[in-house]
């Protein structure tokens, strides 16, 4: 995947997948916030948490690792439904390693919308 700059949308049959954006931060707190979402992870995030996390990948990782997670926004209302994409943290990867990621508000789960993102990037 190329470097991803401002402009970038990647289309898929029912999602876009575009940079994230600080107006984001209501999506993704519905998703970091909710606990059969974070069922498999670390937990539920504050909103404090998610913005810090929008701010890392807007300000650092985009530009560090030259890519990161994409916003999922479904065709068809224009709404933020969760995220996917790469990333490169060195509690999970071993150096220069890179894995995909992705997490959806529970709404859309169970369509097959994960996936299409998943194989979009």
């Amino acid at each position: 995947m190329n470097a991803i700059n401002q402009s970038s949308v990647v289309d898929a049959a029912r999602v876009n997948l575009r940079r994230l954006r600080i107006e984001d931060g209501g999506a993704m707190y519905r998703i970091f916030g909710d606990a059969e979402v974070m069922r498999y992870s670390d937990g539920t995030k504050t909103r404090q948490w998610v913005d810090q996390w929008l701010h890392e990948y807007i300000d650092d990782h985009y530009r560090d690792w030259g890519f990161g997670m994409w916003a999922v926004v479904e065709r068809t209302s224009g709404a933020v439904i969760g995220y996917c994409g790469l990333s490169r943290y060195p509690m999970r990867c071993r150096p220069n390693e890179t894995e995909i990621g992705f997490r959806l508000i529970r709404s859309h789960w169970g369509r097959g919308l994960a996936t299409e993102a998943v194989c979009a990037v």
